[in-house]
């Protein structure tokens, strides 16, 4: 800060979790950018009927949406939207998905009740699962307690008997 004081350069700060608000080629170019890109992919998809599309077809996608987005006039339109030039500081702070003075979700001073004791599970959840078929089982025997944790954390359980398969998969191929 004391550098940028003696150089004559102003540090403003931005609010917090604000960052898509405020930069210019996010809010200017690339959003842009990324809409002409998914128009020319759906354009594409419609007229050959596929679902892949090939490097081939990304370039080309890719290289008429640059053309459209990468201009001179988005890329003021950017800096006008985000109040940056001219500077406008309302156009952020009245920007919907910016939280001013949000607080944080407040943290329980207290830990949550253990609804199982640890002594009455069943003694294959508390060993480690060496793989996703192992992990799967205990899954299973959660999901037929009607454990509230198999109920709220499933996907977590799923994408984890996933990693786990991949990884042994790898270490099998090595």
């Amino acid at each position: 800060m004391l550098r940028c004081l003696e150089n004559k350069v102003w540090v403003a700060w931005l609010p917090a979790h604000s960052s898509h608000a405020t930069q210019p080629l996010d809010v200017g170019v690339f959003s842009f950018l990324k809409r002409r890109y998914r128009a020319h992919t759906d354009e594409l998809a419609l007229l050959t009927d596929a679902d892949d599309l090939t490097k081939g077809d990304f370039l080309e996608c890719y290289g008429r949406a640059r053309k459209e987005a990468l201009t001179i006039k988005n890329g003021r339109a950017g800096w006008k939207a985000t109040g940056l030039w001219p500077v406008d500081v309302t156009k952020v702070l009245k920007n919907p998905t910016v939280a001013i003075g949000a607080q944080e979700p407040s943290v329980p001073s207290s830990r949550p009740e253990i609804t199982t004791p640890i002594k009455d599970l069943p003694p294959i959840l508390l060993q480690t699962p060496k793989g996703g078929v192992d992990v799967r089982k205990r899954a299973n025997i959660l999901r037929k307690r009607r454990s509230p944790t198999y109920q709220t954390q499933g996907l977590f359980i799923r994408k984890l008997m996933k990693a786990l398969d991949m990884k042994n998969t790898e270490i099998a191929d090595l």
